[in-house]
């Protein structure tokens, strides 16, 4: 049931000034109570409304009290902004302005419709499908990767022709043939395969080991496989691909040595594949992403017309409501494998999703049009895998030079990657370094840069001045030195990784250290894999901590562990044992630092050095300093080893 102003929306008065619906929020609150669905669905979106809940007659003392509803007021101030299409997808229905403290009517519907209704060139949005199993939805999957392998030429950089195999892939049969799948032990094969990306949770599923390597060889029966891996199994033949890969089955579960080779050759296999199927709303390989239903919000079927375009049908709005997304989001593992995957289908709670080096896609909103936060999603990440002259123009085709082309560069792009992924969990501390490896390989591979346990030499000046929002912890087991990123943990707290810019603004940075010598040993044969153990050498200006003037101001310290907040004043927060060693000055006219500004002609940017309580004359890493030029003066030159 409708009242008569939600049965007559006319959308010609939408874009406009505003269709008028109910008088007051007390007409509105009778008439939801009467039935009028989409009245109700207003009045249950109190939990959301800025200012906290309404009542059935909050606004009678109002002098204004019209309740309007508009298409996004926003949109009419983009550059190329079409004043028709696409811009009826979100709907504003308030009150006509905030007249009082306390709450108001304020709330944004998205706003779809079926592909064949008249009002569909109009709408962007689509309804999405019940089930990810449905017709629909898979044909929707088959459109988006057909349309991204003919058309979009970056994505296909490398990746058209059949290219070598991994060690080991799971042959499911040609396409539509009944054979069970099988473990193929490549030895150099050719061809192209499909990639799982998953989480693998708690509880172990179907592994391949040195025991049953002989027995998958000949078959590895359907029936053996937890839902999710059939599912891929399902989803690799219907888009008429043989081979895919999943970690559990293509890595000797028990063996170090192939576990070692493998990891470190996981960039070339997610990076290569065709594309990669995410399970994203799983937990783990016991729960199927195709045999789940979704919970749809389309309770509200609304006529509308168009005097102008001379239509009529129907919109179902429902309330705009954050991405529920699923654990997979949380993996440190995941993030390479999406941002390595010139392609990834994901499965999400809600509905699909496309991304690749190109643009985006979802069941519900089919434009692909980039987002407001572009530069931090997905698709930005994925450049990091493109040639370098599809990169360049990239950066200069997109981007504001002035404002953003640092992170635009590789090493900018990696600074965002590297942010998201501090944060992750990882069942195993050791694969911190190996679960980056990949992104780090290509970062290289556009710098020429020398990776040195997740800090890249040539800018090291600058890279070891990174900073933690101060709560991060020590990692239990050996990861990396004190002074990569990589010693400490960020993913039991709210803590934030903070990267000191190579060209500040613009500014002159003048590198007053001399990194001497980096040395790190690996665990294994990969420079890019888990360290063993490493040091650095360097000599700079250093002032102990026990001969500072405490009462006097014009530093600020940053450190990396115990502390709630980013920035401290006080002394009494470090040893007196530590020291200040100068690395670098950056050179500008004022300078603002934690909760100061200095009128100053720069800053001195220093790390905080802790005596190793092992090893005499050797020193661990326990935060940065930014010193005023004047409280900089007179250091002592010394030459130290940081571990």
């Amino acid at each position: 049931m409708l009242c008569n102003f939600c049965a007559l929306i006319d959308l010609d008065e939408v874009r406009g000034q505003g269709y008028k619906h109910h008088g007051s929020y007390t007409n509105l609150y009778v008439s939801a109570q009467s039935g009028c669905e989409f009245c109700a669905l207003i009045r249950d979106s109190h939990e959301t409304v800025p200012g906290g809940q309404l009542t059935a007659d909050w606004d009678q003392s109002l002098d204004r009290t019209q309740i309007t509803i508009r298409v996004n007021p926003f949109l009419g101030e983009n550059e190329g902004f079409d004043e028709d299409i696409g811009t009826y997808d979100i709907i504003l229905v308030s009150q006509a302005e905030r007249q009082s403290p306390g709450p108001y009517l304020h709330v944004w519907f998205n706003l779809s419709t079926t592909a064949d209704d008249p009002l569909a060139f109009l709408l962007p949005r689509r309804l999405i499908s019940a089930s990810p199993m449905a017709d629909q939805c898979l044909n929707t999957a088959s459109t988006w990767l057909q349309n991204c392998l003919e058309t979009h030429i970056e994505c296909s950089e490398n990746t058209r022709s059949p290219k070598l195999l991994p060690a080991r892939v799971i042959d499911i049969g040609l396409p539509n043939s009944n054979t069970s799948p099988a473990l193929l032990v490549s030895n150099g094969c050719f061809g192209n395969w499909v990639t799982l990306s998953y989480c693998w949770g708690p509880s172990g599923s179907v592994k391949t080991t040195t025991a049953t390597l002989g027995a998958h060889q000949i078959e590895i029966p359907l029936e053996s496989l937890p839902p999710l891996f059939r599912d891929a199994i399902f989803l690799t033949r219907h888009f008429n691909y043989r081979y895919i890969w999943i970690d559990s089955l293509c890595i000797l579960q028990d063996s170090p040595s192939d576990w070692e080779a493998e990891a470190a050759n996981m960039g070339y296999i997610y990076r290569n594949s065709a594309f990669t199927i995410a399970a994203e709303c799983a937990s783990d390989p016991t729960e199927s992403i195709l045999d789940t239903s979704r919970a749809t919000s389309y309770h509200v079927k609304l006529p509308c017309h168009s005097q102008r375009h001379e239509i009529n049908g129907f919109i179902f709005p429902h309330r705009m409501n954050n991405r529920d997304e699923g654990p997979w989001k949380t993996r440190a593992w995941t993030l390479q494998e999406d941002v390595l995957s010139p392609r990834v289908l994901k499965w999400t709670k809600k509905q699909l999703e496309w991304d690749c080096r190109t643009i985006s896609y979802s069941e519900e909103d089919i434009t692909g049009d980039a987002d407001f936060f572009e530069l931090y999603e997905s698709k930005h990440f994925k450049r990091i895998c493109l040639s370098e002259d599809s990169l360049m123009q990239r950066l200069y085709r997109n981007l504001d030079l002035d404002k953003d082309a640092s992170i635009c560069t590789p090493l900018g792009i990696w600074n965002l990657i590297l942010d998201d992924f501090v944060s992750r969990k990882i069942t195993r501390n050791t694969d911190r370094l190996p679960a980056i490896s990949g992104v780090a390989k290509e970062v290289a591979r556009h710098t020429q840069q020398t990776y040195k346990a997740g800090l890249w030499e040539q800018d090291i000046h600058t890279e070891i001045l990174w900073s933690t929002s101060g709560n991060a912890t020590h990692m239990s087991d050996y990861i990396a030195p004190s002074w990569s990123w990589a010693n400490l943990d960020f993913s039991t707290v709210d803590c934030h990784l903070f990267h000191q810019s190579g060209s500040d603004a613009g500014h002159n940075i003048l590198r007053l250290a001399r990194v001497l010598s980096i040395n790190v040993s690996y665990v294994g044969t990969d420079e890019f894999g888990q360290v063993a153990s490493a040091r650095m050498s360097i000599r700079g200006r250093c002032m102990e901590i026990e001969h500072w003037h405490k009462s006097e101001k014009g530093f600020n310290c940053c450190l990396d562990v115990g502390r709630s907040q980013r920035f401290a004043q006080g002394l009494e927060s470090l040893p007196l044992d530590a020291l200040f060693m100068q690395i670098i000055c950056i050179e500008q006219d004022s300078v603002e630092v934690g909760v100061d500004r200095w009128s100053r002609k720069g800053v001195f940017k220093a790390l905080i050095l802790q005596p190793d309580s092992k090893i005499e004359g050797e020193y661990q890493r326990i935060g940065v300093a930014d010193i005023s030029l004047e409280r900089g003066q007179g250091w002592s030159t010394r030459t130290l080893t940081v571990l």
